[in-house]
């Protein structure tokens, strides 16, 4: 059967593009109040409304909560049944996939029906249903010791395990001369670098692709351009094969203790106000 470059057959590729969604879960982290937070996502289609919320359950600081509205001012509410059959009857030209509606003449009355139950139960198995909380992403690095032998950006052997050994936490930031976001926070980690010296802690940048040349010469460009002074280097040897290349979302931020283990899941992204605090609570032992 032939098959796409996503390994679907067409046939498959077809029912995936139909694929109708039902609910939508989300949590919000830290103790946040739930409409501050929603407001941030209002766009020119969609204003949230709380009404369009319903909590579902807390696990530890994370408040899990189901989505009822729909994209472009197109609501549902509890009896969401024979709004759709209403609406679409009113609407036959209304493009029910895109916003997240099924177009019951287009398909199998079967699947319709099947459909619509499971609109109707939405309610009560988002009410029954176990909320854990979300595991981060590469979390599986957690407790892992770091060993490699590699040099800095201007050409000087280092021994992981000698690097590592020189601080009680040591800040790895992931990074690339070519990521907007990268060179965002690099001002900031510059001036978290000097105080975090004064917890016998340190910053260490890795350039991902910093064993291409012409990547090492710009990252240069940008260090110098920035008045970056902490240390940089280049991926070990077979790169490609370390445990650290999985991350492919940068910049990507991680601590490591003495011992070179990998203490926390990366922060991916930049987060520069968070890796202090998360220096701190690591200190005391949080």
């Amino acid at each position: 059967m032939e098959k796409n470059q996503d390994g679907l057959s067409y046939a498959e590729k077809e029912l995936l593009d139909q694929r109708v969604g039902i609910f939508t879960v989300f949590s919000i982290d830290g103790g946040r109040d739930l409409f501050p937070a929603i407001e941030e996502e209002t766009t020119q289609f969609y204003a949230p409304k709380e009404k369009d919320f319903v909590k579902l359950a807390a696990v530890g600081d994370k408040t899990y909560y189901s989505w009822t509205g729909m994209s472009k001012n197109i609501l549902y509410t509890g009896d969401m049944t024979e709004y759709f059959k209403k609406f679409m009857k009113e609407h036959p030209d209304f493009d029910a996939i895109g916003a997240g509606l099924i177009p019951a003449d287009n398909w199998d009355p079967s699947f319709v029906e099947e459909y619509y139950t499971l609109m109707e139960l939405m309610p009560s198995i988002l009410a029954n249903g176990e909320y854990y909380a979300p595991v981060p992403e590469y979390s599986e690095l957690i407790g892992l010791k770091l060993d490699f032998v590699t040099t800095d950006h201007h050409g000087n052997h280092v021994l992981a395990a000698e690097l590592f050994a020189q601080h009680e936490i040591t800040v790895l930031n992931l990074w690339a001369s070519w990521c907007p976001p990268c060179i965002q926070e690099l001002p900031a980690l510059q001036a978290m670098s000097t105080r975090l010296a004064e917890k016998d802690c340190a910053i260490v940048g890795l350039l991902v692709e910093g064993d291409n040349p012409s990547e090492l010469s710009e990252a240069d460009h940008v260090l110098g351009l920035y008045g970056i002074d902490y240390l940089n280097l280049i991926p070990p040897e077979n790169w490609e094969a370390h445990p650290l290349h999985v991350i492919n979302t940068i910049p990507a931020t991680l601590f490591v203790n003495r011992d070179g283990v990998i203490l926390t899941a990366p922060f991916l992204g930049p987060q520069t106000e968070k890796y202090e605090e998360t220096v701190n609570q690591i200190l005391s032992g949080q």
